[in-house]
């Protein structure tokens, strides 16, 4: 997904070492690209609970 990839969210061997040290962004453009998936309205609640 591209969304993924700007995000820095890929299984490239470069990034590994970037994703172990901060899970917590992973955790975060996970739900976000959730949201963006399911909509406006959802992607809005996301981030108001990710601030």
């Amino acid at each position: 997904m591209r969304l993924n990839v700007l995000l820095g969210e890929n299984d490239d061997d470069s990034n590994s070492a970037t994703q172990k040290s901060r899970p917590e962004t992973s955790k975060w453009a996970t739900s976000l690209s959730g949201a963006l998936a399911r909509g406006p309205t959802s992607l809005r609640k996301t981030l108001s609970s990710l601030r």
